[in-house]
């Protein structure tokens, strides 16, 4: 008799514990006009599962909730994700209003024809992502952009001027600028390439870079300025932009730092100068297929060589040192 007791208090605690499992509906609405939004999704993450559903053609949805507290989110094209913070107490209908996305303020706009678009953030799948300059296919009501394209930051100072074809920056002059309407880039585009010349500059309108071009984007030759000024670093390339010819360094105050040079591309071979600021010699070095071969010398600051080491493919074969000094 016990055991049958025991058996029917275990069946009954099952069956009400099924039926108290807890379930929330409601529905999704545009917070604009109030329009169902269909094939919204909503869910939750229980550690590292994912429970959820999605709104069928009148916005509407139930889901059941596997634990007391937990965060509901919904998420729809188009629209602001939505966070819905469900505790013991919740309520199990709810209505949940997502705002459209072209509600904020858009971070630019374009001009074209004298007409404002207002930039769509989407990528090639129409998908909405976060605008960057310089990146991706720019859209313009939804298509890729075509024609002369203004882009201004929301402080009214303009971003970018491009002609695109194809959302993408074409044929012509391409100028960028900082958000205080200082200039950032400047050059020209050839059948989609940068080609000529490009200059690069920072925020106080100082000279970052120069960079040469081929007609198919290639780099032939670049040149970089500290903020003083003075040249960094200049280098030429070959060969497909893979081989620099010459690349000289400069310290800061200007003094010659080091000069690297390739006098044969096809076998990687190199020699390398360094230099101390006095302009005296500092190290000479020589590499092959990016590897140690030859006589690496080294010099005090006097120009006196104190040292030479002998490299076979990377391995040392031997030192010597000046006694002489």
């Amino acid at each position: 008799m016990r055991i049958i007791i025991i058996i029917i208090i275990l069946i009954f605690n099952c069956i009400t514990g099924y039926s108290q499992s807890k379930f929330v509906s409601g529905k999704v609405l545009d917070s604009i006009d109030n329009n169902h939004i269909y094939f919204a999704n909503i869910y939750y993450y229980i550690d590292s599962a994912i429970y959820g559903t999605s709104t069928d053609s009148l916005g509407n949805f139930s889901l059941e909730i596997k634990k007391d507290s937990l965060q509901l989110i919904t998420q729809s094209i188009g629209y602001f994700n939505d966070t819905t913070y469900l505790n013991q107490n919740y309520k199990t209908k709810i209505l949940i209003k997502l705002k459209p996305l072209y509600t904020a303020p858009p971070e630019y706009y374009f001009i074209q024809k004298q007409d404002t678009v207002f930039y769509n953030y989407y990528d090639d799948n129409n998908n909405y992502v976060y605008f960057s300059i310089g990146s991706g296919t720019r859209y313009c009501n939804g298509e890729p952009c075509n024609g002369e394209i203004i882009t201004y930051y929301i402080n009214n100072n303009i971003c970018e001027i491009a002609t695109y074809k194809n959302g993408l920056p074409y044929n012509g002059e391409y100028k960028d600028y900082y958000e205080n309407g200082k200039i950032a880039s400047k050059g020209q585009y050839l059948n989609y390439n940068r080609i000529a010349q490009w200059i690069f500059l920072n925020e106080n309108n100082l000279i970052e870079a120069i960079i040469n071009y081929d007609s198919i984007e290639r780099i032939i030759s670049e040149y970089w300025f500290y903020e003083n000024g003075n040249l960094n670093d200049h280098s030429h390339f070959i060969n497909d932009s893979a081989c620099i010819k010459n690349s000289e360094s400069y310290y800061d105050s200007g003094e010659l730092e080091s000069r690297y040079f390739q006098p044969n591309c096809e076998t990687d071979s190199v020699i390398w100068f360094e230099y101390y600021r006095n302009g005296r010699i500092k190290s000479k070095k020589i590499y092959k297929d990016n590897l140690k071969h030859g006589n690496f010398e080294y010099y005090d600051i006097n120009g006196n060589l104190i040292k030479t080491e002998y490299y076979k493919l990377n391995k040392l074969i031997n030192t010597a040192a000046n006694t002489q000094l």
